[in-house]
């Protein structure tokens, strides 16, 4: 059984939301549950951007714009990756060239 919560809203916005619920068709509780829900999602941290691949098969992708969100400020744009010579040195930080790091073919 789902257990129930009484909701106190000042007049004006009670009759402001009722109103609005009634043109979508739903009831004030409904409304309130789906406010609620999306106001608690919006405050959930946003995962950790994947880190860029390393290695011949890497290719050079511009940055892209992040998509505007409404009422969201506006994000860290990408870093293009960057494309590494063989005889280069490895950027995992182990000193050796990159074709004996991570360049070695199934690494």
């Amino acid at each position: 059984m789902a257990r129930s919560t009484t909701l106190r809203l000042p007049d004006p916005l009670k009759a402001e939301a009722t109103a609005y619920a009634d043109g979508l068709g739903v009831s004030l509780n409904a409304l309130c549950a789906v406010a609620l829900r999306d106001y608690l999602d919006a405050r959930k941290p946003k995962p950790a951007a994947l880190p860029a691949k390393v290695g011949p098969q890497a290719k050079a992708e511009p940055a892209r714009a992040s998509a505007a969100l409404p009422g969201a400020s506006g994000g860290s744009p990408m870093r293009p990756i960057t494309k590494v010579g063989a005889n280069q040195p490895c950027p995992c930080g182990s000193g050796q060239k990159f074709k004996r790091c991570h360049g070695k073919p199934g690494a």
